[in-house]
């Protein structure tokens, strides 16, 4: 969770939890709000990862930040998971001096059974741009990708088996923080606040159908 105030200076705080985040997250914005000598009220405008991601997760979280924003009265900016996850490893300059002209990107997010969330982006010094819509990838197509000079980033890929020790184009240890969420989320704001929807209408991002699993009762 982050916290960013209008000149640009922020707090930032996350904590490892095992099912419990919608015990710890008012406590975790109590904390941030405190530290920075502000209240609830003061808050203009809060973003939100929208996915896809995991159920819970999204769940939780949306819920969450829906429920502030209409309790205090705020505008809401949902921020896409991927393009978050995108922007925060394009802006590690290091990474963008290694490639001359334009390349490709593609961020993965845990899925489910051997998949990841992943969508293509281009990026060249002047930013990135979405090159194609939000995908399934499983380790073929992570294979294919790789094969074509795409550049593979975020947890998503350890489901696929891809390993930074195997491959130059993959790196693991990689997450959309927080500030990134809030940066963009403001940033939106800015330029066309008109296009925020309301609150209630706020639907995850899932891309992928639920599955249900009955367990058989034996007579």
């Amino acid at each position: 969770m982050a916290l960013l105030s209008e000149q640009g200076d922020y707090l930032e705080r996350s904590i490892q939890t095992d099912r419990r985040h919608a015990e710890v997250l008012p406590g975790l914005l109590d904390a941030i709000l405190e530290e920075a000598c502000a209240t609830w009220p003061q808050i203009e405008l809060i973003a939100v990862s929208i996915g896809p991601g995991s159920f819970t997760g999204l769940r939780v979280g949306l819920s969450f930040a829906k429920g502030l924003a209409v309790g205090i009265g705020c505008p809401i900016a949902p921020v896409d998971t991927l393009y978050a996850l995108a922007e925060q490893f394009y802006r590690n300059q290091s990474i963008v001096r290694e490639h001359s002209g334009r390349f490709s990107l593609c961020p993965l997010v845990p899925a489910r059974k051997a998949e990841a969330f992943g969508q293509l982006y281009k990026a060249d010094d002047k930013g990135i741009v979405i090159d194609e819509e939000p995908m399934l990838v499983d380790r073929a197509k992570a294979e294919e990708l790789m094969g074509q000079g795409v550049m593979l980033f975020g947890e998503g890929g350890k489901l696929l088996w891809l390993s930074s020790e195997e491959t130059s184009n993959f790196i693991g240890d990689f997450n959309a923080s927080a500030m990134t969420i809030a940066q963009l989320g403001r940033k939106q704001w800015l330029l066309n606040p008109a296009s925020l929807q309301p609150a209630s209408s706020l639907e995850p991002r899932y891309l992928k159908e639920f599955t249900v699993t009955v367990k058989k009762q034996t007579l």
